[in-house]
């Protein structure tokens, strides 16, 4: 009899089947801390996805993911204190739209400047992954999750699932873009070209304007 992950449609699908099973193992390595059980499990997603190991050759895929959650908390831990440190991020807002109209005035260039970059991670990541598309959906147009559950037909709480994964793996990329690597391949040629000297509004809707100019196909 075949193991059920070796007929599933992807790695992506298979970390998300086991992604409240995975929380509860990795709240016993955090010492039951909600917050940092949930970065490190999406820490894991994105090692997951990107490595893409060889299912055939997992016997137990639980105990594997586990042993990635055990020898990732080590280094999670180290970054936590830096991450506690560090201001608000545009994505702790619903929307891109509420984050920049909330930044300081005086700040205004360095958020539009993430806005960019986080944009351009998920112009790029959609085309692997539906957090990508998720997190365009979400914090760019401002559809509500149970629109996006209607247009990916899937459970409202697969999108929440989805959209963790896409803020955590969108924060790693702000962090450090050689983590991503794979997907930030071709970032130099598809980077968004906008106008600094705009208003929220119109930066935004450039911002938008982009996400439509860089769908793959009709």
């Amino acid at each position: 009899m075949l193991n059920p992950w070796r007929v599933a449609e992807s790695h992506e699908d298979l970390f998300v089947q086991r992604y409240n099973r995975l929380v509860g193992m990795s709240l016993q390595l955090s010492g039951h801390d909600r917050e940092q059980a949930e970065d490190l499990v999406h820490e894991a997603f994105v090692e997951f996805t990107l490595s893409r190991p060889d299912l055939a050759a997992i016997q137990n895929l639980d105990g594997y993911l586990y042993g990635m959650l055990r020898n990732l908390h080590l280094s999670q831990v180290r970054r936590a204190a830096r991450r506690h440190t560090q201001s608000l991020s545009l994505l702790d807002y619903d929307s891109a739209e509420i984050g920049l109209r909330s930044s300081d005035p005086r700040d205004r260039i360095r958020a539009k400047d993430e806005l960019r970059d986080v944009c351009s991670y998920a112009c790029l990541r959609k085309d692997t992954s539906k957090a990508g598309s998720v997190l365009l959906l979400r914090f760019f147009h401002g559809y509500y999750p149970v629109e996006i559950a209607q247009i990916l037909r899937s459970p409202r709480r697969a999108v929440d699932d989805w959209l963790r994964i896409a803020r955590r793996e969108a924060r790693l990329y702000l962090e450090n873009p050689r983590r991503l690597n794979p997907i930030r391949l071709n970032l130099a040629a598809d980077a968004l070209q906008i106008a600094m000297g705009q208003t929220a509004g119109d930066y935004l809707s450039d911002l938008r304007s982009d996400i439509f100019r860089s769908r793959q196909g009709s």
